[in-house]
């Protein structure tokens, strides 16, 4: 890294410091990856070869089967992986598929690397923990919405969410994956919105006329 990434390294990682000459002379010294929109990064089944640091843009992680793809969460900047973290730290192969949502910069760290600087540097070990403490309440919130809720109820929820002025701009295979379902299953559930009043389809977006909240 130049100066001007490893400021935008500090900047984006606030937690970590310095003026630890670890983070200095190892982690910052990593070269900046680019990744264009739409890169796989590590797919489901093969081992990992580094922990992303998220600077600038957004990495995905799913987890599909049987035709059908779900988002378990995202990285955006300032983030790292916990279930790289998991990997690493237990040599196991990753269980899911990471891909660059928009163009992305990030600092891949080597496993060997990964491992010796959380054992080296306390701040990148808040870092990393952290973090893993934080997203693992997400992915159990992501399963208890899956199990137990009805998916009429999440979609109507997630379309809340994501609308802005009123719209919707997502596809309805986005809808299917971000929900975990199928891309016909959305399809109808909208159909059926559509009937009672609650929004109206156009080429393109979704516009929600009445949606309960």
């Amino acid at each position: 890294m130049d100066i001007n990434e490893q400021k935008a390294l500090w900047a984006a990682f606030p937690i970590l410091d310095p003026a630890d000459p670890v983070l200095r002379t190892e982690l910052a010294t990593r070269p900046l990856v680019p990744l264009a929109a739409g890169r796989v990064l590590v797919r489901d089944g093969e081992d990992c070869s580094g922990a992303p640091l998220v600077l600038e843009g957004s990495l995905q992680v799913s987890k599909a089967a049987d035709g059908r793809q779900i988002k378990l969460y995202a990285l955006g900047p300032g983030e790292c992986c916990p279930l790289t973290t998991s990997c690493l730290m237990g040599s196991d192969p990753f269980p899911a598929t990471v891909t660059a949502e928009a163009p992305t910069q990030a600092v891949l760290v080597p496993p060997e690397l990964f491992l010796s600087l959380v054992g080296r540097s306390a701040s990148f070990r808040r870092l990393v923990f952290g973090q893993f403490a934080r997203r693992l309440g997400s992915v159990i919130e992501l399963v208890e919405a899956l199990a137990f809720r009805r998916l009429d109820e999440r979609l109507g929820e997630f379309l809340n969410q994501e609308q802005s002025d009123g719209r919707v701009t997502l596809t309805h295979q986005d809808i299917a994956d971000r929900l975990g379902t199928s891309r016909e299953v959305v399809s109808r559930l909208l159909k059926d919105f559509e009937s009672r009043g609650w929004l109206v389809t156009h080429r393109g977006y979704l516009e929600l006329t009445g949606l309960p909240r």
